[in-house]
């Protein structure tokens, strides 16, 4: 049996089973669990290879007790013993394989008051049967003061008997061992050295996506801002849409690994990200207890599987060995970080561009009567395709859209782009990351869809 003052089970809902099984505790009192009324989804995870039956906190501050059970145990809740003020509870009866009483009380630091007579009656509320009671008691009264006699007279009547061990606090990340606590502390210091010195050469400045203070919107004004720039200069333009399949899904881990190296991480980080995308999965609380924070991402991708339900019948599981998956936290910071290089590939043809995600838009502005522009926007695309072939990425050429914005309506541009087998053709308008884009920059199409989508 053993006694936590966790300090907010919420963030600690996956550590505290784990904890618990690793010390092979069979109960765990909990303390200070912070866990509203209205909170599910916590004592569920909590409930992983335990039961946990507990009492929410009172107020809006600390305060919430509860038991992790093992589930070799049956119990029964035992509610509204006393009426009290001083301290808060929780208690149960295990009735298999053997019958005790247990209750876990936490009060607050702070002056007695009236807590000694309320344990009084809380404790005299169990029935004198014979089955044992077991205290966990997170008191916060020192026993060496003076104001402690009564309380351990209380003890004494009830035959109690002290089983105290040394307080100790809970750290804020109690996972992080010195060695990456070393590391999160050299990360830090490079970030605060990159904050200030803002050299923006370390991220993509033309990547929307993923970043804070970025949105759909910031990939969209930046690209119409610049062209309606070149227009008020008498230059035409074009915007290409690139069509990417399934773009998270085919990162090759071994280009992406090559790529963070480039990038400056090398040494325990990189082995670090190789390990989450490559390693053999370790239980993330063996890697905690041991010290080694390269197994700290091994299960991430390893391990993944996909299935085919076809007919009411299932495929066989195929391990996946490529991808990282979009709605995960690192995975889109990672596809931003692979897809780095096709930048200078871009702009070598004198293509600007903004992605967001993986959408890509390039765009050129030229003067009307340059005659190198179909040929340029060939070679783009051929390069960038090129690009994307030997980093296990699907360009889809034949819904690549091109849109011509000619630097007056009396301009017509005939740029139409033969690149292998495909033919790319000028659209009138094309729909980029939500909006109707045509020729003229006019909106006319968009709000003329939109109207029309809300009758």
């Amino acid at each position: 049996m053993g006694l936590w003052n966790c300090q907010s089970a919420v963030n600690k809902a996956d550590f505290i089973p784990a904890f618990a099984s690793h010390s092979t505790l069979n109960i765990l009192g909990l303390t200070e669990t912070w866990i509203r009324p209205e909170d599910s989804a916590t004592p569920t995870a909590l409930s992983n290879n335990f039961s946990f039956s507990h009492t929410p906190r009172q107020s809006g501050r600390g305060g919430g007790t509860g038991l992790l059970i093992s589930n070799i145990f049956k119990y029964s809740t035992l509610s509204s013993l006393c009426n009290n003020y001083s301290f808060e509870y929780h208690a149960i009866t295990l009735t298999t394989p053997i019958k005790i009483h247990i209750v876990v009380i936490y009060r607050p630091p702070g002056q007695l008051g009236s807590f000694v007579e309320e344990l009084d009656v809380l404790l005299s509320s169990f029935p004198e049967d014979g089955t044992p009671l077991v205290v966990f008691g997170d008191f916060n009264i020192h026993l060496e003061k003076p104001h402690a006699t009564d309380f351990i007279s209380l003890l004494a009547s009830f035959d109690l008997k002290q089983l105290i061990t040394s307080a100790r606090t809970t750290p804020s990340n109690p996972w992080l061992s010195e060695v990456l606590r070393d590391h999160r502390t050299k990360l830090k210091a490079t970030e605060r050295k990159w904050r200030k010195s803002k050299d923006t050469t370390d991220l993509n400045v033309n990547q929307s996506g993923f970043k804070k203070g970025h949105s759909t919107e910031t990939a969209l004004l930046s690209v119409t801002e610049a062209l309606r720039i070149a227009k008020a200069a008498s230059k035409s333009s074009v915007l290409i849409l690139l069509d990417l399949s399934a773009a998270f899904d085919t990162v090759n881990h071994q280009i992406l690994l090559s790529t963070l190296s480039s990038l400056g991480i090398t040494g325990t980080p990189l082995h670090w990200f190789e390990s989450y995308l490559t390693g053999t999965p370790l239980h993330w609380f063996e890697s905690y207890l041991t010290g080694t924070p390269l197994h700290w991402f091994e299960s991430y991708l390893t391990g993944r599987s996909f299935r085919v339900a076809w007919s009411g019948e299932v495929s066989k599981a195929h391990q996946l060995t490529t991808g990282v998956p979009q709605g995960s936290v690192l995975g889109p910071l990672l596809f931003s970080i692979y897809t780095t290089s096709l930048g200078p590939i871009i702009q070598a043809h004198g293509f600007s561009y903004h992605c967001y995600a993986d959408d890509t838009q390039l765009y050129l502005s030229f003067q009307p009567d340059d005659p190198t522009v179909a040929a340029r926007i060939s070679s783009c695309l051929a390069d960038i395709s090129a690009w994307m072939k030997e980093h296990h990425l699907q360009l889809h050429l034949a819904k690549t859209e091109l849109l011509v914005l000619p630097a007056n309506p009396s301009l017509q541009h005939d740029f139409t782009i033969q690149l292998d087998s495909t033919l790319i053709t000028p659209s009138r308008s094309v729909r980029n990351l939500g909006v109707t884009f045509d020729e003229h920059l006019t909106c006319t199409d968009h709000i003329t869809k939109t109207a029309r989508s809300c009758s």
